[in-house]
């Protein structure tokens, strides 16, 4: 959707109306949904539908729709072979980010991995990433930025997060072990 209504380059660029952002359910929602499929769920049952899903209705229809209400049935369902949770990630980024998505990709990962500040990115990947990462923090709110507890305001000392529970999942626990399924 930024795509289409926010890149200039795009025949529908400004002509949106009103935009708004779909928010991920919240964990009271979640925790209704689970005590109609499940009356005896655990909190670890919770905690694994919230941490594998973001509270995305997408990945949470994807769950119930498998039966997987416990922790190890998520887990199940999403590393099985052939799991549509695998290339989940990958295909987003593909298609919001088209040619430009090898760069975003790599860039959340080195996030995911540890790789946290500006220089560390630039390292690793190569290129100037601040552009990059305005653009994912402003424009996507996947990453945001955090100060240290004692650090200058103003001070080039920060550190990136990726704040899409759904991302930060993926890229920590399905891209890094891909290689095991």
């Amino acid at each position: 959707m930024n795509k289409i209504f926010f890149n200039d380059g795009e025949p529908l660029y400004g002509r949106n109306t009103a935009s708004f952002t779909l928010k991920p359910f919240k964990v009271s929602l979640l925790k209704q949904i689970l005590s109609e499929l499940k009356p005896n769920y655990t909190p670890e049952d919770l905690l694994a539908l919230w941490t594998v899903t973001g509270g995305v209705a997408r990945y949470v229809n994807m769950m119930t729709g498998a039966k997987a209400l416990t922790r190890k049935q998520m887990v199940n369902a999403i590393f099985s072979p052939g799991s549509s949770y695998l290339p989940e990630g990958r295909a987003i980024l593909a298609e919001e980010f088209g040619p430009d998505y090898g760069i975003y990709f790599t860039i959340l990962s080195a996030i995911a991995s540890g790789a946290t500040t500006t220089a560390e990115l630039k390292n690793l990947t190569g290129v100037d990433v601040n552009g990059y990462l305005t653009k994912l923090e402003e424009q996507y709110q996947l990453v945001s930025k955090k100060q240290p507890v004692f650090g200058k305001p103003t001070g080039k000392n920060c550190h990136y997060q990726i704040d899409d529970c759904f991302f930060r999942f993926w890229f920590r626990f399905v891209f890094r072990y891909r290689g095991y399924i």
